[in-house]
């Protein structure tokens, strides 16, 4: 269970950093705060990752979040695409990965945070229902 919760919080977490120039476009005002989230982009990608990658083994289980795995999956693969820079050698691939990657973090980043809180309010709900 506490890797679930660990699931469900790098999704909401991650989420808010991949979406962070939607949110910025919005609220203007939490634009002191780019520098900040841009320099943790890399980290929680590769920590999204791992934390998905490691959730795999649960994946079986009948009631366990299949698209918060693959939605935390795709997250740290995006979140961390400046890596590719270290795997691929041809320039040319880098930048088609990277132009992929940009064009689909935002959306990727609003479903992310969309199906963490759900999550989350579902795993409350459960826990209220379970104390009455």
């Amino acid at each position: 269970m506490t890797l679930l919760w660990f699931l469900i919080f790098s999704n909401l977490i991650g989420g808010v950093i991949a979406a962070w120039a939607f949110i910025v476009k919005k609220q203007p005002n939490v634009g002191t705060l780019s520098s900040l989230v841009l320099s943790v982009k890399l980290p929680a990608g590769i920590l999204i990752l791992l934390i998905s990658i490691i959730n795999i083994f649960n994946f079986g289980s009948p009631h366990y979040p299949k698209l918060t795995l693959i939605t935390g999956l795709l997250l740290g693969i995006v979140l961390s695409v400046d890596l590719i820079k270290y795997i691929i050698s041809d320039k040319k691939t880098q930048d088609t990965i990277i132009n992929i990657a940009h064009k689909i973090q935002i959306t990727l980043g609003m479903i992310a945070i969309v199906i963490g809180l759900l999550w989350l309010v579902n795993l409350v709900f459960q826990g209220i229902f379970r104390i009455l």
